[in-house]
């Protein structure tokens, strides 16, 4: 596991100026810090030690901005006709930082069903010990995002994507769910040309300085 130091935020002042590093240290590590977890350390893929199935597919595991998760679940949440029965997965779970903010930040009670997929057992362990530290309500599923499907879960979905695969996984896992209706959030939506494809029409687009905070809400076309 990558170990923090000061130098990261040295490095990300050299690359965006002051407010990258402030970014980092608001919607990350004081997130961290409250809520006694551990989620702001990314993780490069070459430092993966496990032979993972689609590996060469994933991408390096980063959290989500805080701020990103509430204010994109909340804009989710408004084209929902009911929130009864609801299940939110987020694919590339990493950390488990967005079923915590789902439940810490945003107060959602256990009627709504938390899912994180994450392949890398490591991660997902991680997540598991994370969410049972703060005694938070969730399933962690260490599995393929593309053997998941509608079957398992209820027709009530928002799905959520921090950019953690590429095209080939993320077209996968939209034909599996192609029967539902979900509303999905996409952050630093790299694929946006998929969409279309599956069905699914824009919402809203948030654009951002960086590519962190920017994001598509989708929901299927009539």
């Amino acid at each position: 596991m990558k170990r923090f130091s000061f130098l990261d935020l040295y490095r990300m002042f050299k690359s965006r100026g002051m407010r990258l590093p402030m970014k980092y240290i608001f919607e990350n590590l004081l997130f961290d810090f409250f809520y006694k977890v551990e989620t702001h350390l990314w993780e490069p893929k070459e430092n993966n030690k496990n032979k993972l199935k689609n590996y060469e597919d994933g991408v390096l595991y980063m959290p989500s901005w805080s701020s990103v998760i509430k204010k994109s679940t909340v804009q989710a949440f408004s084209l929902l006709k009911s929130k009864e029965n609801l299940n939110i997965i987020d694919f590339g779970c990493g950390k488990g930082k967005a079923l915590i903010v789902w439940r810490k930040t945003l107060k959602l009670n256990n009627q709504i069903k938390l899912f994180g997929i994450e392949y890398d057992p490591e991660l997902a362990d991680k997540a598991k010990e994370n969410l049972k530290s703060i005694d938070i309500e969730g399933i962690i599923k260490n599995s393929n995002a593309e053997d998941e499907s509608q079957e398992s879960y209820s027709k009530n979905l928002i799905l959520y994507f921090y950019n953690p695969f590429n095209e080939k996984i993320l077209e996968k896992v939209l034909q599996n769910f192609s029967q539902s209706n979900p509303v999905v959030i996409y952050v630093n939506p790299v694929h946006q040309n998929i969409f279309g494809k599956h069905g699914f029409k824009e919402y809203l687009s948030v654009k951002h300085w960086h590519p962190n905070g920017c994001y598509v809400i989708y929901t299927k076309s009539n």
